[in-house]
């Protein structure tokens, strides 16, 4: 059974009601001013036909703000995304959060912090490991491990999702790159599941071929669609908050409208992935206080049309290791997602940027997980665990609360116990001979590989569809010169 967690307290808001308005102002003045650049032809035709100005020479759209707030009344405020085992379906939407797989190119070796290609089978590994953790909702089918030894570059998304469905029953993701997206759909088609494509608009202001293409197919196919745009704030988008906001909204919603107007109804998750710049280096700054800052305020701006939000951002960090500045750039980032409301959170196993990954780092990115998430849950305060009664029984010292049957029936449900964090006292620490985090996590990574099988498991028959699909994309690939 999939976990997602309830927030049960108001979000995290950082903007007054004229700074929501001032930014979405902008952001409608940006689509029907300055507008977006659409490198597809169908997609040129169809905004036309809908009331946009179209440039065709210049490939330019300016979107009406009639149009797109018409747009995004026709987006689900609620949806659900089904898996192929029902108990990992997924509720998108509200005040409900789930923590996920994020993306990276290459693996990281965690003994010498090398970088170093990965082979299919790791990947197929990882995806298992990432199926038995109980906080991550949805795994990655290509964005992570893309830079495979044993596997064409062209080849990776597709062999990537196949691998995901696989060895999980949680839902998985696709992306759309030389219609990598078309098989990923065939693949989730013959698995039973639903799959979400991660769309990616090219700041600034620009809808890709790629992005048009994959929107369509999804769009039609009514599967569930991320629009997440990636600026970095002083390069591809302005340097302030405000600036890159309504920046990033016009890209995410000029997106959204593609898919409405292919299809109403589509379901849209409306994403950030937004990063300052380092100037010191001209680097995505990585760990950055901006970064949660941004979320914060991209989920407020979308929660005024109720539009369920996504962010990937906050799983990196700027160390290129598993360390102190890890977890504290990780945790603090994730915290503000979290609490200021994100329902999609991608946070799993990315080590430093866009990079690197290792199970050992999603094994500790689940508890982290965890702990927020039992936050955010808040307390229940009824008569039951106000406990009075228990306390006027109990009294003052040497009254305690240690063996009673109240104590027996609330702890664990209060609580949060973290399975691979050391809570040992220092005496047992020693005895045990000093482990920490990592061994912990290295030690649950190796038996969840050797034991762990996804439940229910792929029938012969639907692997062999799958084996058929991919040999077809490659034997394509092959005829357009790209393998």
């Amino acid at each position: 059974m999939v976990k997602g967690y309830t927030r049960n307290f108001k979000p995290l808001e950082l903007l007054n009601e004229d700074q929501v308005k001032a930014i979405w102002n902008g952001t409608f003045e940006i689509l029907e001013t300055t507008g977006v650049r659409v490198e597809h032809e169908k997609a040129l035709d169809l905004f036309e036909s809908n009331g946009c100005s179209v440039d065709t020479a210049g490939k330019r759209v300016r979107i009406p703000s009639w149009l797109a707030e018409q747009c995004i009344g026709k987006t689900p405020k609620s949806f659900l995304i089904n898996a192929r085992d029902p108990g990992s379906s997924l509720r998108m939407g509200g005040n409900r959060t789930y923590f996920g797989q994020n993306a990276s190119m290459s693996k990281v070796n965690i003994d010498t912090w090398e970088v170093a290609k990965s082979t299919l089978q790791e990947h197929s590994d990882a995806i298992r490991v990432m199926d038995a953790l109980d906080n991550l909702a949805f795994t990655l089918g290509y964005e992570y491990y893309m830079d495979m030894v044993d596997v064409p570059s062209v080849m990776v998304m597709a062999e990537g999702v196949a691998s995901a469905v696989r060895n999980s029953t949680k839902i998985t993701s696709a992306g759309p790159s030389y219609d990598a997206e078309k098989y990923s759909l065939e693949i989730a088609k013959v698995a039973g599941t639903d799959i979400i494509l991660e769309e990616a608009p090219s700041p600034p202001l620009t809808l890709p071929e790629d992005f048009c293409e994959g929107t369509f197919s999804f769009a039609e196919a009514c599967m569930p669609m991320t629009m997440v745009s990636g600026s970095v704030m002083g390069g591809t988008g302005p340097a302030t908050f405000a600036g890159s906001a309504a920046s990033n909204n016009a890209e995410v919603l000029a997106g959204l409208c593609l898919a409405q107007l292919i299809k109403p109804g589509s379901k849209i998750l409306a994403g950030d992935f937004v990063y300052p710049m380092n100037m010191g280096n001209g680097s995505p700054d990585f760990g950055a206080m901006g970064v949660g800052l941004h979320i914060a305020i991209h989920n407020q701006l979308w929660r005024r049309y109720d539009i369920p939000t996504m962010s990937g951002q906050a799983a990196y960090s700027n160390s290129k290791k598993i360390d102190w500045q890890n977890g504290a750039e990780k945790s603090l980032m994730l915290f503000a997602s979290a609490l200021s409301g994100t329902n999609y959170l991608s946070i799993h196993g990315s080590v430093f940027g866009e990079l690197t990954w290792h199970p050992v780092q999603a094994v500790v990115d689940d508890e982290i997980c965890g702990w927020v998430g039992r936050f955010l849950e808040g307390i229940e305060v009824n008569d039951d665990t106000l406990a009075l009664d228990l306390i006027h029984k109990v009294g003052p010292v040497p009254g305690h609360f240690l063996k009673t049957a109240h104590t027996r029936k609330w702890w664990r449900h209060e609580q949060f116990t973290p399975s691979t964090f050391d809570r040992t006292s220092i005496p047992e620490w020693i005895k045990r001979g000093k482990p920490d985090i990592l061994s912990h996590a290295k030690q649950k990574v190796d038996r969840l590989i050797a034991e762990h099988k996804p439940e229910p498991p792929l029938s012969d028959d639907q692997n062999k569809e799958i084996d058929e699909i991919l040999k077809r994309a490659r034997r394509d690939y092959e005829q357009k010169g790209l393998i």
